[in-house]
C-alpha cells in the first residue's frame, strides 16, 4: 500500500520546536504541490495546527515522502528525531485514532475533526486530494464522528480554549467580572470569547479592519480594534491569543509601556507562538503557552476497547476498497455484459410487448441485470479475503472476454 505520513506533533516536541516547522496556508500548498509535481506523489494533503504538521501522502513510499520533506523544507538531520512516519495500514490505523482524539494533547478533543474537514477542503480546493486520500479521510471524519457519539473518552467535552478557561479559572478563582481580551477572530478565538462570556467574564475581542465586515462576535462580546490591542492592556485581568499569525500579536517591547499594574495572566493558543515569550521577564506578567494546559488522563480501558473494535472495521473497510478499487472497472465491465446477455436471451419476450414499452422494459430489465450481478460480486468480497476475491474476479472476466470474443448473444 502506497500511502505515507510524516510529521512532527507535541508528543516528540515542544512548542518551540513544533512552530518551527509549522506551515502557513500558502506554504503548505507550495509543499503539496512540489509531493506532487516534483516527486510523483498522486495525492498529498498537508495537517497543520497547533500540535502537529503532517504531510500526507498516496502513491510515494514512506522513504520518498521523508527525503522529499527535507528537501523541501531545508529540515537538517539534527532535527529528524523530533519526527515520525508511518505508512500503509500503520498510517491508516493512526489517522482513524487521530480523527477520535486519542493522539491529541487533550485526550478526546474536539477540533481536531473540524481541523481535519479543513485540510481535506483546502487539498480538494488545490486539485491535489486522489481518491485514494479522498476516501482515506472521508472515513477518518466518519469513524471520529462514530466514536464521539458511541464512546466516552473523555470526561466532558474537551477543547483548547476549554482547557485554557479552565486553568484560567484556577489561577484567578471565578471569572464573573473580569476584563479579558481576546486577539483573534478565528473558531479557537470565537470559542474562548464563548466560554468566557458564559463564565461572566467582561469579553473584549480583536478585529482586524479588513475583516470586519464578514468577523462573528460571539453574543456577549465587544469588538475592539486589533491596531488599539496595546491600549487594552491597562484594564485586562487575562489576555488570550490564538491566530494564524506567523509574526507576534503581542510583542514585549510594545506591551511594556502598556502593561497593567495588577498581575496580568496571558494564554497563548497558537503555533507558531502569539505572545512574545519576552514578556515574562515582567513580574507582574504570567505567560501560560499548550504545553501548560495539561494532557487529560487517560481514558476508561472499557471504552477505549469500545473505540478500538469500532476503528479496526473502519480500517479494514478501507483495506478492502484500496486493494479493490482496482477491480472496479472489471465489476463494471462483467456487470455490463451481464445485462447486455440478459437483454438478448430475453429478445423474444420484448418483441411481444406493446408498441412503445419495449425500449423501457429492455432498458429496465439491462439495468437491473447490471446492479444485481455487481451487488452478487462486491458481496462476494465481504466473504473472501482479498487475494480469493481477486481471483474470483480474473476468472469471471476470463470468462466475459471469451462470450465476447465468440460473439456469444445467444
Amino acid at each position: 500500500m502506497e500511502l505515507a505520513m510524516t510529521g512532527i506533533d507535541y508528543q516528540r516536541a515542544s512548542v518551540e520546536e513544533r512552530e518551527r516547522f509549522s506551515l502557513t496556508q500558502s506554504r503548505a500548498a507550495v509543499l503539496a504541490e512540489a509531493m506532487v509535481n516534483r516527486y510523483g506523489a498522486e495525492g498529498c494533503l498537508v495537517l497543520s495546527t497547533c500540535n502537529r504538521t503532517e504531510i500526507w501522502c498516496s502513491g510515494i513510499a514512506a522513504e520518498t515522502l521523508e527525503d522529499a520533506y527535507r528537501s523541501e523544507t531545508g529540515c537538517s538531520l539534527e532535527f529528524a528525531h523530533l519526527f515520525a512516519s508511518r505508512s500503509g495500514m500503520d498510517a491508516v490505523r493512526y489517522l482513524l485514532e487521530l480523527g477520535c482524539g486519542l493522539h491529541s494533547q487533550i485526550l478526546g478533543e474536539d477540533q481536531i475533526l473540524t481541523q481535519i474537514k479543513d485540510a481535506v477542503k483546502i487539498a480538494r480546493e488545490q486539485n491535489q486530494l486522489d481518491p485514494v486520500l479522498e476516501t482515506l479521510f472521508r472515513l477518518a471524519i466518519t469513524a471520529g464522528k462514530k466514536v464521539k457519539t458511541t464512546v466516552r473518552l473523555a470526561r466532558k467535552d474537551l477543547s483548547v480554549p476549554r482547557k485554557a478557561v479552565e486553568l484560567a479559572e484556577r489561577l484567578v478563582g471565578t471569572l464573573r467580572g473580569k476584563r479579558c481580551l481576546v486577539i483573534g477572530n478565528g473558531e479557537m478565538s470565537r470559542l474562548t470569547c464563548r466560554l468566557l462570556a458564559n463564565a461572566g467574564a467582561e469579553v473584549f475581542m480583536t478585529l482586524r479592519q479588513y475583516k470586519q465586515k464578514d468577523a462573528i462576535v460571539p453574543k456577549g462580546c465587544r469588538a475592539v480594534p486589533y491596531g488599539e490591542r496595546y491600549a487594552y492592556l491597562k484594564q485586562t485581568d487575562l489576555l488570550f491569543s490564538a491566530t494564524l499569525s506567523p509574526h507576534f500579536t503581542l510583542e514585549a517591547g510594545k506591551a511594556g509601556q502598556a502593561l497593567p499594574a495588577k498581575t496580568l495572566y496571558c494564554f497563548d493558543l497558537a503555533v507558531p507562538r502569539d505572545i512574545d515569550p519576552e514578556l515574562r521577564r515582567f513580574p507582574s506578567v504570567f505567560l501560560y503557552g499548550l504545553d501548560d494546559l495539561g494532557a487529560e488522563p487517560a481514558c476508561d480501558p472499557n471504552e477505549r476497547k469500545k473505540a478500538d473494535e469500532l476503528l479496526f472495521e473502519y480500517a479494514e473497510e478501507f483495506n478492502r476498497w484500496y486493494h479493490f478499487r482496482e477491480f472496479i472497472p472489471v465489476v463494471g465491465e462483467v456487470s455490463e455484459t451481464a445485462a447486455k446477455l440478459t437483454a438478448a436471451r430475453l429478445e423474444k419476450l420484448f418483441k411481444a410487448v406493446a408498441p412503445g414499452q419495449k425500449e423501457l422494459l429492455q432498458s429496465q430489465t439491462e439495468e437491473a441485470a447490471r446492479k444485481s450481478v455487481a451487488k452478487l460480486l462486491y458481496g462476494l468480497r465481504d466473504h473472501l479475503d482479498p487475494e480469493h476475491w481477486a481471483a474470483c474476479l480474473s476468472a469471471v472476466q476470463d470468462v466475459v472476454d471469451e462470450w465476447q470474443g465468440e460473439g456469444e448473444t445467444e
